[in-house]
């Protein structure tokens, strides 16, 4: 099953490359998934509607369409890919088809369930967990794995998870914080799934913006408003010297002393002769 649907998504992806003409084409195709009659052109329009409810923001087909030419070209597409004993269960007589092979294909492999509907809404519906979440961050992140469960829910059935149902799911898993600010607020109702699930995203990005702003470098959105602005770094006092710098000057100290001692040395052994000579008890070093 994993092979088959990294094969699949391999050729929507070499199908959306090919050019303009094939635009909208791989929506259409997985929708014939869910579709119970033979994909032919006749009823292309009946698997494009279908396809309006279950991909609603995949683009239309191309106005160039020809369902012929492309039903011709796909078939020689994908037979050759096929093994041996669904090649030989799925060949054409006749005019090929490949909208209809991969109809078959698909059915074939990756079969949509029996009464997928009413499996899918069980499933939706035992998400919510069985205690509340613990803070609105949780909360967050609930919603998301939520939305994302309700967006399986469609290509699977052709239709939309109710929001009565969506919103009682989510009425039991939001945290007590945001369930009280939630029922402050005269616009949202917790009965309606969509405009609660809008405010608690918009929520997060306020809240991120918030802290990403205050302990971003620089000053603080208050210090515009009440003059406070940050203290400059403490400088050391003249006495005290930077470690680099100390290392710095300590070795031109120890420099300078070289020399002089070593200039010490050279003119010392005259100097003693000269102060034997003026005064012979001076002569000892």
């Amino acid at each position: 099953m994993a092979a088959f649907k990294k094969w699949r998504h391999d050729l929507e992806l070499f199908l959306e490359t090919i050019g303009t003409s094939w635009k909208g084409v791989t929506a259409v195709m997985r929708t014939s998934r869910i579709f119970t009659e033979n994909f032919t052109g006749e009823n292309l329009k009946e698997v494009e509607e279908l396809r309006k409810k279950t991909e609603p923001s995949a683009p239309d087909l191309d106005p160039s369409f020809s369902f012929h030419e492309k039903a011709d070209a796909l078939y020689k597409l994908l037979m050759p890919k096929l093994p041996v004993g669904l090649s030989t269960e799925l060949r054409q007589v006749g005019t090929p088809n490949g909208f209809e092979l991969f109809r078959l294909l698909t059915q074939k492999l990756d079969p949509p369930r029996a009464d997928c509907a009413f499996h899918l809404a069980n499933e939706l519906s035992s998400c919510a967990p069985p205690l509340p979440c613990e803070d609105f961050a949780q909360t967050v992140r609930f919603v998301k794995f939520f939305d994302q469960k309700q967006l399986d829910y469609t290509p699977e059935t052709g239709e939309k998870f109710p929001d009565d149902d969506a919103a009682r799911v989510l009425s039991q898993a939001i945290d007590e914080d945001t369930m009280g600010r939630v029922d402050d607020n005269d616009d949202i109702s917790i009965e309606t799934y969509l405009p609660v699930k809008t405010w608690i995203l918009q929520r997060e990005v306020k809240l991120k913006l918030r802290k990403n702003t205050r302990s971003g470098k620089g000053k603080n959105p208050d210090d515009m408003v009440y003059g406070v602005s940050a203290q400059p770094p403490s400088e050391a006092p003249s006495g005290e010297l930077q470690p680099l710098k100390a290392q710095t000057l300590g070795f031109q100290a120890l420099l300078t002393l070289g020399l002089h001692s070593r200039a010490y040395l050279m003119h010392r052994q005259p100097l003693q002769r000269h102060l034997g000579q003026m005064c012979p008890q001076h002569g000892r070093p």
